[in-house]
């Protein structure tokens, strides 16, 4: 059920953030991003996640992630950091592959999901743009949400694995403080306006 999100290209604005290009192994909160996940129903308390491990890949060197200890590798926020497709053992039989720079999310057993969220530096006009992909081998049948403010703003679905998969997600303009990305990134862009 692993699903990446895929960069796709961003109009110049007078500012951009790109969870994948700023993402952090070694900090949570990091800057305007924070990883970290809800439980059903959608808009419930966000938590974050505490533990960044990295996960052994092939070619090398490894993924990096962020998870929570009692659920293990199985749910959390993945992050390949490196030019190379990387494979990786996500769970105890599930083999995800994760693109040059990809950002994951994948959900957990018992009804948690997997965030990436972004708080807003400043009051303003910002859209968000990107593309969920099923990097699960096996394939996926995955829903996934972008929420604002805590509100499904847009919902898709994505079945299967890499690019015949892909849902692509923008939303339009709106004024906002806190903007969530829910439950799927790998690479999204998010430019103020």
């Amino acid at each position: 059920m692993l699903l990446g999100l895929v960069v796709g290209t961003a109009r110049l604005a007078s500012a951009q953030f790109d969870p994948s290009l700023q993402f952090s192994p070694t900090g949570n909160p990091n800057g305007v991003w924070s990883y970290g996940f809800e439980t059903v129903p959608l808009g419930s308390f966000f938590n974050l996640l505490p533990a960044s491990v990295p996960i052994p890949s092939v070619p090398g060197p490894a993924i990096d992630s962020w998870q929570s200890p009692p659920l293990g590798n199985f749910m959390g926020v993945f992050h390949n950091g490196t030019t190379l497709v990387q494979t990786a053992t996500t769970s105890a039989t599930e083999i995800s592959q994760f693109g040059p720079g990809m950002l994951a999310m994948n959900a957990g057993p018992n009804d948690e999901y997997a965030m990436v969220q972004f708080t807003a530096p400043a009051n303003g006009f910002y859209t968000i743009q990107g593309t969920f992909e099923g990097i699960d081998t096996a394939g996926t049948v995955s829903g996934v949400y972008l929420l604002e403010n805590n509100i499904v703003k847009a919902t898709g679905s994505v079945l299967g694995f890499g690019p015949g998969s892909d849902v692509r997600f923008q939303s339009g303009r709106f004024f906002s403080v806190r903007v969530t990305h829910w439950p799927t990134l790998s690479e999204a862009v998010l430019s103020t306006a």
